[in-house]
């Protein structure tokens, strides 16, 4: 049986995609043209996967990141909610729930491509990983409350120029949450 489940390109009705009869109309399946319809299918079902895929792990970096897990964080519900900063503005960098809390550093990619690599690395709880991105320089730590302008965004990230401390000057991307104002 196929991987995944297509529609006919004769009746439309839902077949396994390696089928060479319908077993709705019993109509052929091996010409050409009936093939590259099927081959569209699956290449769709495919892409969707990967897309579903990519916002389970999205999902769960967002939730991860949203927690601080330190036990010497109380009441959350005493901090405010955060607010994330578009472009142009200035703010501060901060991944903890709490954030009054200016403990720890913030790491940034230097690319977009290094901060997905940073996300894969968090996600899987590679701190190795995550270390071997600052020392190659594809990412850089920040302390917590650092002062930042955002200046690119993409689809759930900002990129910040820091605007105060040992980085000063220096650009790097993060999640769109960890840029607040």
């Amino acid at each position: 049986m196929g991987r995944y489940k297509i529609q006919c390109p004769l009746c439309k009705a839902k077949i396994p995609s390696d089928a060479v009869r319908c077993s709705h109309c019993a109509g052929d399946l091996s010409s050409k043209e009936i093939q590259e319809k099927i081959q569209k299918q699956i290449k769709r079902q495919k892409m969707f996967s990967c897309l579903i895929g990519v916002l389970i792990i999205l999902v769960v970096f967002l939730a991860a990141s949203g927690s601080d897990k330190s036990p010497s964080t109380s009441n959350y519900t005493s901090t405010p909610a955060k607010q994330t900063l578009s472009l142009g503005e200035v703010g501060i960098i901060n991944y903890k729930t709490d954030r009054n809390d200016c403990t720890g550093q913030t790491i940034l990619g230097a690319t977009k491509e290094s901060q997905d690599k940073i996300t894969t690395a968090l996600v899987a709880n590679d701190e190795i990983g995550l270390a071997q991105l600052v020392i190659t320089r594809e990412a850089f730590m920040v302390d917590n409350c650092t002062k930042v302008k955002v200046i690119d965004t993409a689809v759930s990230l900002r990129q910040v120029r820091i605007l105060e401390g040992e980085q000063v000057g220096k650009s790097g991307w993060l999640p769109y949450e960890w840029a607040i104002k």
